[in-house]
């Protein structure tokens, strides 16, 4: 039986032509702090990506004309 501490988490890479999708599903054993949680993953991954030297696409700021 698992500990009251283990929390579960999953990672799925998919590879496509011209990118790679990467997703993680992780749980908090508290609701208030899902937010914190992922700001704090998103901060870490952008910095591991920005320490290998992975620049994130640019996107616009313009909207489509409709």
């Amino acid at each position: 039986m698992d500990s009251p501490t283990a929390t579960p988490a999953s990672v799925v890479v998919e590879d496509d032509l011209y990118y790679r999708t990467i997703r993680g599903k992780a749980y908090v054993n508290d609701l208030r702090s899902e937010v914190r949680f992922k700001t704090d993953v998103t901060e870490r991954v952008l910095g591991a990506f920005d320490d290998a030297g992975i620049e994130s696409p640019k996107v616009s700021a313009d909207l489509p004309d409709e």
